[in-house]
């Protein structure tokens, strides 16, 4: 085995230890009655990507979104009620205005290459 098969198979193993981890912070998660909303944005590069994740922050609070937390391409919305959760991700995925390569998950951390 060469060195570059080794890495891709230490590389393959982490990759299955992090996805797990994720699954039980899903898990814990909802066992605690908290619906997570992941949404993609990309970095804000003009005016109306800022607009657009404004537009989308007020949809949350209308859905009683309970906190938030994100990193510089992405934000998470947390509710209570897994109604809410679902009522904000039928609404906001269904914007026309919405680009693209923006993606909504029903997931804690970001989700890419879907």
């Amino acid at each position: 085995m060469d060195l570059d098969d080794e890495l891709r198979q230490r590389m393959q193993a982490l990759h299955r230890i992090l996805a797990g981890q994720a699954a039980i912070a899903e898990a814990e998660l909802a066992a605690f009655g908290i619906h997570p909303v992941t949404v993609i944005t990309g970095y804000m590069e003009s005016d109306y990507d800022v607009k657009l994740r404004s537009r989308i922050a007020a949809a949350a609070d209308e859905y009683h979104a309970r906190m938030c937390v994100g990193g510089k391409d992405h934000v998470t919305y947390l509710f209570c009620d897994q109604a809410d959760a679902a009522g904000f991700m039928a609404e906001v995925t269904g914007w026309p205005a919405l680009p693209s390569w923006w993606q909504i998950t029903a997931t804690a951390q970001p989700v890419y290459d879907r």
